[in-house]
């Protein structure tokens, strides 16, 4: 429990003078046995039922000396007392483990006579006999200089209370912040401090006079609009990925889209059923339909693959974006020449027991020859885009692209002219980029967006990288981010 302790923390009730041995004289409490030290009081501003120390320092110390249990027995606690018990009675389950006082205790001479250290050992007393502390609970911050400078007190309580203020967030349960006494400055600051530490671990009370005491809802608040617009931010890069551990345990449905979206973004379909089954269970009618129209199937994923390509696009992460898209560039003729020829993973020479005696990959050949006897002769006198004569005996990158455009000469592949040439396109452009990639892996660099429209500049004029996500936005049809825009929009109104 956090207490920022101010001038009106102590207060001499008048009716409990009545019932004990001291009286108040004027403006002096005095004891009527004993030779105590007595004690200067001021107004309590307009109230006649009790009076504040005259100068917190100067008479709480006299208190001190005199011995504070002498004087308790006169000594009211009226804004801390009240919110400690309100915690304490809405969480028999809890302890309170540590107290940490705020006090002041300047050097000035012109403004520490209202300082509140010896306030801070009065209520820490009361404490003591109340609530079974001890002095090896009590944690002590002081404030020295600046008072008025939340800047400064701010930068003070993130370097004095380092170590309070780093534990663990979970190793705590709550953090009890009464902040009603003391300087605005200090409360505020102290506030900010505690709630970017423990956020929603924190729980503020606070107690005027006359009134019970309240927990406030404006650090929750807070940290939810602070979450909010960290969400919105990702949401509009489209990072998935972190939006759902913002919003686990505090929008469920926001939660699984997030979670949904970030794992096809990243192809892993075998853990999307738990999220699945929940979004279409409880969400839109739109939402469901988007949903259930999901299908596993090589050109979804590729789909999937190409959008998640874009968005590294969009966040400048060119690196990562030049892996993906070479992973395109393979699959964009892979999947056509498979929607004719067949499945074609079984042939590729990952090792050399496919090869018959002759050195001949007979399955593959076969597979070619089954759609056309001059399939693989056509192949055999066809160059790739540097020139080189494509193999024959493995379906690789090379032979895919080639594969594409025979295949479309044969009229095995329906696409108009149009879409041939921009499969050409993107695919020579791709592959000059693919020398990029490379030299990127040899010398673990990065690569810039300047250099990416260069290497597409050099290969033809005035195309550049804007250019080929337009082509590969055709040959997907796809304009935006598809499914994953009518996601984002889905959270944004769950938000």
């Amino acid at each position: 429990m956090v207490i920022t302790l101010g001038t009106s923390d102590v207060q001499i009730k008048s009716d409990l003078v009545k019932e004990s041995d001291f009286e108040v004289d004027g403006s002096i409490l005095r004891h009527k046995l004993n030779q105590l030290p007595s004690i200067n009081l001021r107004k309590n501003r307009d109230r006649e039922d009790s009076r504040l120390l005259n100068q917190c320092r100067i008479d709480g110390e006299l208190m001190v000396q005199g011995g504070i249990d002498n004087y308790l027995p006169v000594l009211d606690f009226p804004l801390t007392l009240p919110a400690i018990n309100k915690f304490i009675n809405d969480n028999p389950e809890h302890r309170i483990d540590k107290w940490l006082f705020v006090f002041t205790d300047q050097e000035d001479p012109n403004h520490r006579h209202n300082d509140t250290l010896f306030v801070r050992q009065i209520l820490a007393r009361k404490i003591e006999k109340l609530y079974g502390a001890s002095s090896i609970d009590f944690l002590d911050f002081s404030v020295t200089e600046k008072i008025p400078d939340i800047d400064h007190q701010y930068v003070q309580f993130g370097i004095k209370c380092h170590s309070f203020l780093n534990i663990p967030e979970s190793e705590v349960g709550q953090v009890i912040l009464l902040a009603q006494g003391g300087i605005d400055q200090i409360n505020q600051a102290l506030t900010l401090q505690l709630t970017q530490a423990f956020k929603h671990k924190l729980r503020l009370y606070q107690k005027a006079e006359d009134r019970d005491p309240t927990l406030l809802t404006f650090p929750r608040l807070f940290l939810n609009d602070l979450s909010k617009q960290k969400i919105l931010k990702h949401l509009d890069d489209y990072d998935f990925g972190l939006i759902d551990k913002l919003l686990a345990g505090e929008n469920k449905m926001a939660y699984h889209l997030a979670q949904y979206a970030s794992k096809r973004l990243s192809l892993q379909y075998d853990t999307l059923k738990i999220n699945t089954d929940l979004i279409i269970g409880v969400s839109s009618e739109n939402m469901r339909s988007v949903i259930l129209s999901f299908r596993d199937a090589p050109s979804t994923r590729l789909n999937d693959l190409y959008i998640a390509t874009k968005i590294q696009f969009r966040q400048r992460q060119y690196s990562d974006f030049l892996w993906r898209l070479f992973t395109i560039g393979e699959n964009i003729f892979k999947i056509q020449v498979d929607s004719v020829v067949g499945p074609t993973e079984k042939y590729r020479l990952s090792n050399r027991q496919l090869k018959n005696k002759n050195g001949i990959n007979e399955g593959w050949h076969n597979c070619l020859n089954a759609i056309d006897d001059n399939l693989i002769k056509q192949l055999s006198t066809t160059r790739n885009y540097k020139g080189y004569l494509i193999e024959t005996d493995n379906p690789n990158r090379w032979s895919y692209q080639a594969l594409y455009f025979i295949l479309v000469n044969l009229n095995k592949i329906e696409h108009n002219q149009d879409i041939v040439s921009i499969y050409e396109t993107v695919g020579n452009a791709i592959e000059e980029l693919a020398s990029s990639r490379n030299d990127i892996a040899h010398k673990l660099g990065s690569i810039s967006i300047a250099e990416i429209n260069q290497t597409l500049s050099d290969y033809s004029k005035e195309y550049s990288a804007k250019s080929l996500m337009a082509n590969l936005d055709q040959l997907f049809n796809i304009t935006g981010f598809g499914i994953f825009d009518t996601i984002q929009a889905e959270i944004k109104k769950l938000l």
